[in-house]
Parts: C-alpha cells; structure tokens; sequence
C-alpha cells in the first residue's frame, strides 16, 4: 500500500480533518511542522507506520526554509487531506485558525485515541537511517514506531 493513503488512513481515524492534524503536529503555533514536531507527535499517536514508510512520506512534505526542515499548512494538507480542501489561501487560512482555536480538544482527543490503541507485537524504535537520507535524520531521532 502507498505510505501515504497509509498515513491518511491514520490520520482520518483520529483527527475530523487534516486541519486539525496540522494544529497537533504544530506544537509551538507558529503555522509550520519541524521535523523535531512531527517526530515526537507521530510517537505520541502510535500511528501503524513502518520506517520506511515514514521515510517516504517525510520526504514528500518537508521543505527548508533557512536551517530549518520543516512543513507548511498548505504542503501538509496537500500531501495528507483524506478529505476535499480548500483551494483559496482565505478559505484555507480560515480552516487553519478555526482549527487552532480548538487545539485543546484535538490534542486530548487524538492522545485519548492513542492510550487506547494496543500496542503492536513489533515495537521499533527508529534511530538509524540509510546514510542516502540525512535530511529526514533528525525528525526519526525523535519518533519510536510502533
């Protein structure tokens, strides 16, 4: 299966759009993903990914901007909205606001999901990767595949 239907699959399963994935990956608030953000999210929603499929998904979505790998409101719900999204930058600005004003409830909501999601026979816990791939290394620093 392609890693990112996968992905989409896993999101559709915890958030009610791919806004609301955005604002619980955006940690700090400030309309981007790093890597560091999206590492320690994906462990905390024990999402049914493997390492490569990760791998393969992170390098569709991150971008640098200055020092920083990093992904936008815009790429992230291009790459992984399992639903129709807005085309217009207002309509989508809007989807995005409506969505952080309600960040409590997303992240108790999706960390509720996650505490009841068994864990699987496999724990792997991801550390090294392939030398071909250093700008996806820090993000899977952070990130224990379940």
């Amino acid at each position: 299966p392609n890693p990112t239907v996968m992905l989409r699959e896993a999101f559709a399963s915890r958030f009610d759009d791919v806004f609301q994935a955005f604002v619980f990956f955006d940690v700090d608030g400030d309309w981007h993903v790093t890597e560091e953000e999206m590492g320690s999210q994906l462990h905390l929603l024990k999402l049914p990914v493997t390492k490569a499929d990760l791998i393969d998904v992170v390098k569709q979505i991150m971008v640098r901007e200055g020092d920083v790998m990093c992904v936008d409101p815009k790429e992230f719900a291009k790459t992984l909205a399992w639903h129709p999204k807005p085309s217009r930058s207002g309509v989508l600005q809007r989807a995005l606001t409506d969505a952080r004003s309600k960040r409590e409830g997303i992240v108790s909501r999706a960390l509720k999901q996650a505490e009841e999601t068994p864990a699987p026979m496999d724990d792997i816990s991801i550390t090294i990767l392939p030398e071909d791939e250093p700008q996806v290394e820090p993000l899977l620093k952070h990130v224990k595949m379940l």
